[in-house]
């Protein structure tokens, strides 16, 4: 449950994740809260809008000034974060979900506490991870909000305006045959989704109707791994063949 506190005159409703704050981190926090006039951890779902249209114009060099020249808080030095300039493979394999945007005042919008001002300019981020405000998970933040108001009136990709059709949110890896996997780099998608509005999937676009070929019969896949386990030299998946064989042999015997 939030609580009440007082903060620089202001009352601001707090979360509890504020309260489990302490020191230099609690109070640029509160800095934070007191420049949007509300703590974005104390509101609910249903407090934020998922219009499209209301994404800031974050672009390219936007990104670059915020992670790489921007002075951080903490080191009063340039963040210089080169490594989260490449978290757009985070969000084109599908890590980052729905953004979720509150209008404040002054022409500034939160995109899940994260503060912008409507012309792309980042102000700030912030993540429960810390890291200096510059971490992959804002980075990979901000590179969704690059793409997506470039791609808001483009059919192909949403087929109506406002409708979020980014890179499917990603909550669990699934098994595939390696001949279903996208093996696609993350420069690839990103061009895929920037230049010819293709979202990204985990799957290949493989044909309907498409022929995956004869599988062998079990009898070649005995005969494979005894050919296998011929082989002197030691090999990495070894325990797992050997494994295999031993099935093998105690199925023969039974039979």
């Amino acid at each position: 449950m939030a609580s009440q506190l007082n903060a620089f005159s202001t009352n601001i409703q707090f979360s509890e994740y504020f309260f489990s704050l302490d020191g230099p981190t609690k109070h640029r926090y509160c800095e934070k809260v007191n420049e949007i006039g509300f703590d974005p951890y104390a509101l609910k779902k249903s407090d934020f809008s998922e219009d499209f249209a209301m994404i800031p114009r974050v672009e390219y060099p936007d990104i670059v000034n915020y992670l790489v020249l921007q002075t951080s808080w903490a080191t009063n030095q340039q963040m210089k974060a080169y490594k989260s300039m490449d978290t757009f493979n985070f969000f084109v394999s599908g890590w980052v979900n729905v953004l979720q945007m509150k209008e404040v005042s002054g022409g500034k919008v939160v995109v899940f506490a994260r503060l912008a001002e409507k012309n792309g300019t980042v102000l700030t981020g912030h993540c429960m991870a810390g890291l200096s405000e510059a971490c992959s998970h804002i980075g990979a933040m901000l590179f969704a909000c690059e793409t997506g108001p470039r791609m808001q009136n483009s059919v192909t990709c949403t087929g109506s305006e406002n409708k979020w059709l980014m890179p499917c949110h990603v909550k669990e890896i699934p098994y595939l045959p390696v001949s279903e996997m996208d093996l696609s780099s993350a420069k690839q998608k990103h061009a895929l989704l920037t230049n010819k509005g293709k979202v990204p999937m985990t799957l290949r676009d493989l044909p309907v109707n498409k022929n995956r070929g004869i599988r062998p019969t079990t009898e070649e896949q005995n005969n494979f791994f005894l050919t296998l386990a011929s082989v002197k030299a030691s090999l990495p998946f070894c325990p797992l063949l050997n494994h295999t064989m031993n099935c093998l042999w105690l199925k023969r015997k039974s039979t």
